[in-house]
């Protein structure tokens, strides 16, 4: 009995037009039957067809171990009830534009995450590493979105230390690891507020919730740019609020533009900047992703000036700071090269180097094991086998 691929999909209202099959994959023309999209207007549905629009590459979950991609030539309806009846492409509830996957891809993806890592399954699977943690992100923001807005933005006369601290930690998260549009824009709306930048041209660090004011400054200086990291950097330099000057300070440093980053990374060398309060800029610099390349070149440019400037009791977490994203035994090496004729003159700089070098030939390791050669490896292992039991058989 020959069962229709379209039963093997398992997709609603789908027609497969065309079918390739080759070693590792499945491809798969499809388009859809439904018979109208939502009108983007009026939100009711439009029913006349008008013409077909772009194809859309999709992952889908394998068959047999074979990738399947569906190439969705998606339709565009005409609006019957609307003026000037606009035309609206469809879209189905089955997959996501935006990840360029199906759902139940998604959420196979998001099994395989279980007890792994977001490089392991973008191996395994050969799906871009920006798109398992598109996925991942995704889903963490279906989890906590709707938290963060129960909790809200401002601090509530009610809440406990327990709330605060669950706002501080949901709002970081989603603001600056996800990266989430949504939280980011409640963010930036008091930090601009706050810097002066909605017109009012007055910086007041008080219209903007305390608890999160870490977390607001380093998303507004990001999203608006010069602007705000000019007001920061004035605001600085008459502050004398500790906390708030902490907060200042991961401001400036979290800045993605690469000439506002080292513009950042250099004030912390100005002696405006107390020594306890360094860390601030820095750390917050190296957590962008974008900084970290930069950062280091500018830590072996600057490294004198900057020990000079360390406290003692910070210098042997040194290597630590700037080895974020490190996961190879090149960069360890490198890493390795410039501290280790330095560390006798940081208070526990052989400990703190060590231990930052275990971390990244760890990681290294690990790639190396589950990462192209090793997948390589185990499939020629099996197709030689196979072929062996083949031979046999016969």
């Amino acid at each position: 009995m020959q069962i229709p691929i379209e039963q093997l999909l398992n997709l609603p209202d789908i027609q497969v037009l065309n079918v390739e099959i080759t070693e590792r994959e499945i491809k798969c023309d499809i388009e859809s039957t439904r018979g109208y999209s939502i009108c983007h207007r009026c939100g009711q549905k439009a029913t006349k067809f008008f013409e077909h629009a772009e194809t859309l590459t999709l992952r889908h979950l394998p068959i047999c171990e074979k990738d399947v991609y569906l190439y969705l030539r998606t339709k565009r309806y005409r609006c019957l009830d609307c003026d000037g009846r606009p035309t609206t492409t469809e879209r189905c509830e089955w997959y996501d534009a935006d990840a360029k996957c199906t759902k139940a891809f998604a959420e196979f993806l998001l099994r395989a995450l279980v007890n792994s890592t977001i490089i392991d399954v973008s191996i395994k699977y050969r799906v871009p590493y920006d798109r398992v943690r598109g996925v991942l992100d995704a889903y963490a923001t279906s989890i906590y979105a709707e938290r963060m807005s129960a909790l809200g933005y401002h601090r509530r006369a009610a809440d406990t230390s327990t709330t605060i601290a669950l706002r501080q930690r949901i709002a970081h998260f989603l603001a600056l690891i996800v990266r989430d549009p949504g939280v980011r824009k409640e963010l930036v709306a008091q930090g601009r507020a706050a810097l002066g930048l909605d017109g009012s041209g007055k910086v007041d660090l008080s219209r903007a919730d305390p608890d999160l004011l870490r977390t607001i400054l380093r998303v507004t200086v990001q999203d608006a740019g010069a602007p705000a990291f000019d007001a920061v950097t004035k605001e600085f330099a008459s502050n004398r609020d500790t906390n708030q000057r902490y907060s200042l300070l991961a401001g400036l440093g979290a800045t993605r533009d690469p000439a506002l980053a080292e513009k950042a990374r250099d004030f912390g060398l100005d002696p405006s900047v107390q020594v306890g309060e360094l860390a601030n800029i820095y750390e917050s610099n190296v957590d962008e992703p974008e900084n970290r390349a930069a950062a280091w070149q500018w830590l072996q440019a600057h490294y004198a000036a900057y020990r000079e400037r360390m406290p003692a009791f910070r210098v042997g977490y040194m290597p630590k700071m700037f080895a974020d994203g490190r996961c190879s035994g090149a960069e360890a090496d490198e890493l390795s090269a410039f501290f280790a004729p330095r560390v006798k003159e940081l208070v526990g700089g052989d400990r703190g180097l060590s231990q930052t070098l275990e971390a990244i030939r760890q990681c290294a390791s690990l790639r190396e094991h589950e990462g192209p050669k090793a997948l390589d490896a185990w499939l020629e292992t099996r197709e030689t086998h196979g072929a062996a039991s083949k031979a046999g058989s016969h």
